[in-house]
C-alpha cells in the first residue's frame, strides 16, 4: 500500500523506515525552487542523501518546473510503485488530495487544514504524525538547523537507546555566563562575588536541533515531545546554529564555509 506524505518540511519525522529499509522504494517530489534552494527542499534533500548513505537505500527524486507537474509526478511515482512518496511543502497539499483519490488503495498521510500554518503548536502536529505512522522511536529535526551532522543524530539515537531511566531526549547548548532576568535580577550568579564565568553553574538552552521520543513518552507528558524524564544532549555550538532571520542565515552560511574549509571533524 503506497503512502503519500505531504511534508511541511519545517520538521521531518523519521520513524520505522530505517528498520524496514528493504520494504520500500521512497521518492521525493520537491517543491518549486528545487533541491538546492537553500531552504526546505534542500533540507529534505540533504536528509535523503544521508539516509541513502547510512542505509544503502536509493530513492527517486523529481524537481518540478511548474505547478502542473506536481500531479504528473505523483501519478508517475504511484504507477511505478514508489513507496512512500514524499511531497515537500504545504503548496503540494491540493495535488496530494486530488491524486490520492485516483489511487484508492493508496493510504494518504496528509496534515489536516487546522494543523497548517506558522503558529500551530508543533506538539499538535507531532501528535497527528504519531497517530498516522506507528513506530518504536520518533526523531524530529528542523531544516532550520542546516549544520547538524548525521553523526550527531546517530550518536544521540545511540545514547538514547542505551540509556536507563530516560523516556526522551532533546538537544541543548551549554552556557556558563552571567545571566539576568528582564528586570535586571541576576539569574545564575551573585554580583557581589564575581567568580570566573567558567566556574559558574552551567545553564542549558533548548536549541531545537533534535528530539527523540516515543509514543508512550509523548502521551505520558500530556502530548509533549519532551517527556517527563528527558535526557539533555549537548550539541556542538556550530551545529546548533538556527536560521531565524537574515542575519542568522548569513552566519550559518559563513560557518558552513568555515567547516568545509577546515574539513571533517573527528
Amino acid at each position: 500500500m503506497k503512502r503519500f506524505l505531504s511534508l511541511a518540511a519545517a520538521a521531518v519525522m523519521a520513524s520505522a523506515f530505517a528498520a524496514k529499509a528493504a520494504d520500500f522504494q521512497p521518492g521525493i517530489i520537491y517543491d518549486l525552487g528545487g533541491k538546492f534552494d537553500k531552504s526546505f527542499n534542500e533540507g529534505v534533500y540533504n536528509g535523503a542523501e544521508e539516509f541513502k548513505k547510512e542505509f544503502n537505500v536509493d530513492y527517486r527524486g523529481f524537481e518540478i518546473a511548474n505547478d502542473s507537474q506536481r500531479e504528473q509526478a505523483m501519478r508517475n511515482f504511484a504507477r511505478r510503485g514508489v513507496d512512500p512518496i514524499l511531497a515537500v511543502g504545504f503548496s503540494q497539499a491540493a495535488a496530494v488530495e486530488k491524486v490520492a483519490k485516483e489511487f484508492p488503495k493508496v493510504r494518504t498521510a496528509e496534515r489536516p487544514e487546522e494543523l497548517r500554518g506558522d503558529f500551530v503548536s508543533m506538539n499538535k502536529i507531532i501528535g497527528h504524525d504519531i497517530s498516522q505512522v506507528p513506530a518504536d522511536i520518533y526523531l524530529q529535526t528542523h531544516s532550520t538547523n542546516p549544520l547538524l551532522r548525521s553523526d550527531t543524530i546517530s550518536e544521540a539515537l545511540r545514547k538514547f537507546a542505551q540509556s536507563d531511566g530516560y523516556d526522551s531526549l532533546f538537544s541543548v547548548n551549554r552556557f556558563q555566563t552571567r545571566l539576568y532576568s528582564a528586570d535586571g535580577t541576576p539569574i545564575n550568579h551573585d554580583p557581589a562575588d564575581l567568580i570566573r564565568t567558567q566556574d559558574l553553574e552551567p545553564v542549558f538552552e533548548e536549541n531545537s536541533c533534535l528530539y527523540v521520543f516515543t509514543a508512550e513518552s509523548f502521551a505520558a507528558a500530556g502530548g509533549r515531545r519532551i517527556g517527563v524524564r528527558p535526557m539533555m544532549y549537548e550539541t556542538d555550538r556550530i551545529e546548533s546554529i538556527a536560521i531565524d532571520d537574515e542575519f542568522t542565515f548569513g552566519l550559518a552560511e559563513l560557518l558552513s564555509r568555515y567547516a568545509h574549509e577546515k574539513g571533517p571533524r573527528p
